[in-house]
């Protein structure tokens, strides 16, 4: 990862810290089950769009410079027969 990212990551790690610390009591009510499902399936989504994209492009770049389909070249590259 680049100097951006670590700086980024530090940033991010220092706030959770500083809010762990100074909000105690701040929210003495649970939050509300919406609120939650909410937030999951916004970070599922935000980790799930990425990966895929980036498998896809993968699956393209290697597809276009074989003629062979994917899961064939998975299976000849990753196979342990002698065939």
């Amino acid at each position: 990862m680049g100097q951006h990212v670590w700086l980024l990551l530090a940033t991010i790690v220092t706030e959770l810290l500083v809010i762990a610390k100074w909000s105690k009591g701040q929210f003495p009510e649970p939050f509300p089950s919406a609120v939650k499902w909410g937030w999951t399936i916004g970070a599922t989504l935000l980790v799930l769009y990425p990966t895929l994209q980036v498998n896809y492009a993968f699956r393209s770049l290697i597809c276009s410079y074989t003629s062979l389909p994917f899961y064939r070249l998975f299976y000849y590259t990753f196979s342990l027969h002698d065939g």
